[in-house]
């Protein structure tokens, strides 16, 4: 009798969770009559070494910044066997060039990789910031950028209109390894950074887990996912001319994934998306202490990657995922075309309410995956963290 009891609730509960499964399934995929409107879009930058182009921020004088990190083979192989990433910039002005030009870093450590993820660029201080996945650890690494007057005036550049001299590198224990995602400036000594990972990815990558513990904290994936734990959060770092950076948590708020970042323009607000939530949180900024503070959402149509504030528009950039069921073959290397695209969020001056809208949707067939977007007047540019070059659009 207790065996029969014991198979009927056995399979009471593995019905449940195919149900709650099937169920996130369906949440995820493609929305039924979703359209695409990317006929204007073309590739840029192939066979030039743009591997991936997870993140977009656009500069001073048109200049967008693109990191480059072949994620794909760093996640999966680790760091040494990927592609050698590294910084990028493309002139969004009309009559530009078509393709994205290599920036070397400058005073970078001597024999240390750049596998280039989530990325700032300030204005106010005139610094990139950038996660990168080193192999052993992952950092937050830091340039000044220095225009370069003379050939930001022609059209198109006719010299390297930007130089990035490294300053530093923000390292924390608490940064899990590979599982740290995107990064805002909030001072000039201090940073936002999301973990969008519990766990840390193994040295060799996830294919190659080196340990039993290894083993177990990758099977675990699914099941956090299909039990929505939330167990990632944003960190907060800052530091000194004279000291290292010290980071620690800055909210108790957890999150399914915290991935993309960005930060108002008067940097009271901070902004944390949520892939499979398909939410943004709006985190109020305490500028003493750094502590951040949920205030309110914003819901999005579907999931989304990075995000960025535009000043200029007072509006938000999202880079989308419309197919996350797509998305997870493409990230486990099935060669699929994986839709996304870009829409903005902005403020309702009249009830405070946030309004999202669709501006551009791609089908996946030129560039696969997308993680994020940038625009400048009816230009969009789209990246993708793992497959070669940007998509660029014309808009109408």
């Amino acid at each position: 009798m207790a065996v029969k009891a014991l198979i009927f609730i056995t399979v009471i509960i593995v019905g449940i969770l195919v149900k709650v499964f099937l169920n996130k399934m369906e949440s995820l995929a493609l929305p039924a009559g979703f359209t695409f409107n990317d006929q204007a879009c073309h590739l840029a930058g192939m066979g030039v070494g743009l591997m991936g182009s997870e993140d977009l921020a656009l500069g001073k004088h048109g200049v967008l910044f693109i990191t480059s990190g072949d994620l794909h083979n760093t996640f999966t192989q680790g760091a040494d066997s990927a592609s050698p990433g590294g910084m990028w910039v493309l002139d969004m002005r009309k009559g530009g060039a078509a393709d994205p030009v290599r920036i070397q870093l400058g005073s970078f450590p001597e024999g240390r990789r750049f596998q280039g993820h989530g990325l700032d660029v300030s204005n106010n201080t005139d610094r990139v910031y950038s996660i990168s996945h080193n192999g052993d650890h992952s950092s937050v690494d830091i340039f000044q950028i220095d225009y370069k007057q003379e050939c930001l005036d022609s059209l198109p550049w006719d010299c390297q209109p930007v130089s990035l001299n490294f300053i530093r590198s923000v390292n924390s224990s608490i940064f899990p390894n590979y599982g740290i995602n995107d990064v805002v400036e909030a001072e000039e000594n201090q940073i936002y950074v999301t973990q969008w990972q519990p766990f840390d990815f193994p040295i060799r990558g996830t294919d190659n887990p080196d340990g039993w513990l290894e083993k177990l904290q990758g099977m675990s994936a699914m099941p956090i996912f299909l039990m929505g734990l939330k167990m990632t959060q944003v960190f907060h770092c800052s530091w000194t001319e004279d000291s290292e950076a010290s980071c620690e948590a800055a909210s108790e708020q957890k999150f399914l994934g915290a991935n993309g970042l960005t930060i108002d323009q008067d940097r009271s607000m901070v902004f944390v998306n949520d892939p499979v939530d398909k939410m943004i949180t709006v985190m109020e900024r305490d500028k003493n202490t750094g502590k951040l503070s949920k205030v309110s959402e914003i819901k999005l149509p579907y999931a989304a990657d990075n995000i960025e504030y535009d000043d200029e528009a007072d509006e938000i950039i999202i880079g989308t995922i419309p197919d996350i069921i797509a998305a997870i073959k493409k990230s486990k290397g099935e060669n699929i075309p994986t839709p996304g695209g870009m829409i903005v969020a902005h403020k309702d001056a009249a009830n405070n309410d946030w309004i999202v809208q669709d501006v551009l949707h791609h089908d996946g067939t030129k560039l696969s995956l997308i993680s994020a977007a940038a625009r400048w007047g009816k230009k969009v540019v789209l990246g993708s963290p793992f497959s070669e070059g940007i998509l660029v659009c014309q808009m109408e």
